[in-house]
């Protein structure tokens, strides 16, 4: 089935590039039909996604270090080790969401990827990412673990741990 190209109709008046909101009521206007290519327009809304998910994902890396750090420096006095290491858990939740905001950019990524080689009469700007579901590195353990992911969340744990074992000697 061959879709028509998205058509976008705009009211000027006549010898006006642009809509004016003081025209006088008087006034002739005409119709503009302009086509409005369906490709870039499919492909700018699943990089919209894409940043949304990018930026909670730094968003939930600064939580991770202020929760850390504010809470290793409010146990610190508190001479036992056990509050230390309770705090491993808050901070692999973290890693763990992470790895599902890692995931779904991965599959948005290979959706802009999918999109992007399909010719435009096929575009019908649907956000279903079952295709790529069935990609193994989109799955939430392969986003946890096998990207940068782990470099950042794995010193982070250790710190906790190195600090919790120093604060039960």
């Amino acid at each position: 089935m061959v879709n028509a190209p998205q058509l976008e109709t705009v009211v000027t008046p006549r010898g006006q590039d642009l809509p004016d909101p003081e025209v006088e009521p008087g006034s002739t206007y005409h119709l503009e039909t302009v086509v409005v290519p369906r490709k870039p327009k499919h492909l700018e809304f699943i990089q919209h996604a894409i940043n949304r998910v990018d930026n909670n994902s730094i968003l939930l890396k600064g939580w991770t270090i202020i929760l850390t750090a504010t809470l290793l420096g409010l146990f610190a006095d508190d001479q036992t080790a056990n509050h230390i290491f309770t705090l491993s858990l808050p901070v692999l939740g973290f890693w763990m969401v992470d790895g599902l905001f890692e995931s779904r950019l991965r599959l948005l990524n290979a959706l802009h990827d999918r999109i992007r080689s399909i010719p435009e009469n096929e575009i019908d700007f649907s956000m279903d990412l079952s295709p790529e579901r069935q990609d193994p590195r989109n799955r939430l353990f392969a986003s946890m673990f096998f990207s940068s992911l782990a470099l950042f969340y794995g010193p982070v744990i250790a710190v906790v741990f190195v600090t919790g074992g120093l604060l039960s000697f």
